[in-house]
């Protein structure tokens, strides 16, 4: 990923689910925690290069879903 690149998050199925909340956070590899800001679907990458984990959280009418993936931001 690109430093200062916008993400956007586009759901193709919820099966008649209604999104409530969504909440991103950054972790670094020394485990600080960073939550960042999204609206309608998007989050911008920090500009500070490295390896994080990426965790998404997602709050709907059926539950509640978590993600996470590893990335690089160059």
């Amino acid at each position: 990923m690109k430093q200062q690149q916008l993400v956007k998050l586009h759901f193709s199925n919820l099966d008649g689910a209604y999104i409530r909340g969504m909440s991103v956070h950054i972790w670094k590899n020394n485990g600080e925690k960073t939550k960042l800001f999204v609206k309608n679907n998007e989050f911008k990458i920090p500009k500070n290069q490295g390896f994080y984990v990426v965790d998404i959280v997602i709050n709907s009418t059926r539950g509640t879903i978590q993600y996470a993936a590893n990335v690089q931001i160059q």
